[in-house]
């Protein structure tokens, strides 16, 4: 997820949504709301990669000083 930079996702995210409108035959101008809410209220539960890209960033700067590969340790705490 750190190859691209966030507003580089949120493009992907931007030619997604016509996409998954057409896929489902929902009208161009619908709610997203089925589509990225929650399966306990019938949506798709698509990821919002711009949203998803952060965390993933997050997630892999805490998992770096405990790596076990020594040398990623090391350069994670340059």
């Amino acid at each position: 997820m750190g190859t691209f930079r966030r507003q580089q996702w949120a493009e992907i995210d931007d030619e997604f949504k016509p996409e998954i409108r057409k896929l489902r035959n929902l009208a161009s101008t619908s709610s997203l709301e089925y589509v990225y809410g929650s399966t306990s209220a019938g949506a798709m539960v698509i990821p919002v990669a711009e949203e998803e890209s952060d965390i993933f960033r997050l997630d892999s700067a805490f998992k770096l000083p405990s790596s076990k590969d020594l040398i990623i340790r090391y350069l994670s705490q340059l």
